[in-house]
């Protein structure tokens, strides 16, 4: 049952659709109008992308549980065989920023089915609800899902170029606002997360395992592209790391990720996984030397970089 949520209400919005023979619901509580063509095409859009990188789902059917409120609101949760998603207001849901929040948080939460419901560090193999359970992964089972949720959008086709990156600048912009990454790593900041979880704590103390994590994510994309000239990715890396690890609930380290990213790229790979482990992730001496991205503003002109050195089309 902790896994297992599920709503209680006189009056549900329902749709379902099916995608190699997998189910997945819809559930919509709340005051709204929903385009149920529209929203039955995108869900359906990004859930066969995210089936032709992984190609086989861990369940049979799989549920969103979407509670639209009254009020401006934005969260969701995993679960393995479905997801809590909570937005409002309900009556702007099929306005453009509004939709976009939850085709991204959609994408997001399906992708955790994957990554770290099935596949999970090794510190949560053995899950005990009687106390914190602490991981310095949270970079991957967070960060990985934050790049790939709105990766996944612009391989379906409702993010085009622009936007996909648009959104990854946004990223940028909350890195650099961050003081907490000259204090603390992103494997730090994952440790803490049972300190303050979600809500402001001290200060410029740590930094977001989200932001931080989807910014590392797409360095090892983009590293692994080039050092392999194209012939791999991210995706090869995940996938391995998921055939490896996921069957028997074997759990993954930090070592194993790197291991992988090597076997994927070169050693070089290192200069870019050790942003995990210091403060200042991303912008560091050794990133800059791969990495040297015009900037503009306080943010990276990511599309033109990954423009300019081929990367654009492969990457989406």
């Amino acid at each position: 049952m902790l896994d297992s949520p599920f709503f209680a209400a006189k009056a549900l919005h329902h749709r379902s659709y099916s995608v190699n023979d997998y189910v997945f619901h819809i559930w919509l509580y709340g005051e709204a109008r929903p385009d149920w063509n529209k929203i039955l095409h995108d869900f359906e859009a990004f859930t066969k992308v995210q089936l032709e990188m992984m190609h086989a789902f861990p369940v049979p059917e799989f549920h969103f549980l979407v509670l639209l409120l009254p009020f401006p609101f934005y969260h969701g949760v995993e679960h393995t065989a479905s997801t809590v998603l909570a937005l409002g207001p309900g009556y702007k849901l099929m306005q453009k920023e509004m939709y976009t929040d939850l085709l991204g948080v959609a994408s997001h939460e399906l992708f955790h089915v994957w990554n770290v419901k099935t596949l999970r560090p090794k510190d949560f193999v053995v899950y005990d609800y009687t106390r914190e359970n602490y991981s310095r992964l949270g970079w991957v089972y967070e960060g990985f899902t934050t790049y790939y949720g709105d990766l996944f959008l612009a391989r379906s086709g409702y993010f085009n170029t622009d936007e996909f990156f648009s959104e990854i600048n946004q990223r940028l912009q909350r890195h650099f606002d961050n003081y907490g990454r000259y204090n603390s790593s992103v494997a730090e900041s994952s440790f803490d997360t049972w300190l303050d979880g979600y809500v402001p704590g001290a200060p410029a103390r740590k930094t977001s395992i989200y932001d931080e994590g989807c910014l590392i994510a797409l360095l090892l994309d983009l590293y692994i592209r080039r050092s392999s000239d194209g012939k791999h990715a991210l995706d090869d890396l995940f996938k391995q790391l998921y055939h490896d690890f996921a069957p028997g609930g074997k759990g993954y380290r930090e070592s194993d990720v790197l291991r992988l990213a090597i076997s994927y790229s070169d050693a070089g790979v290192g200069k870019i996984l050790i942003n995990v482990f210091i403060p200042d992730p991303v912008m560091n001496p050794c990133c800059k030397s791969y990495c040297p991205m015009p900037v503009a503003g306080s943010a990276l002109n990511l599309h033109a970089f990954c423009r300019n050195n081929g990367l654009a089309s492969g990457l989406l």
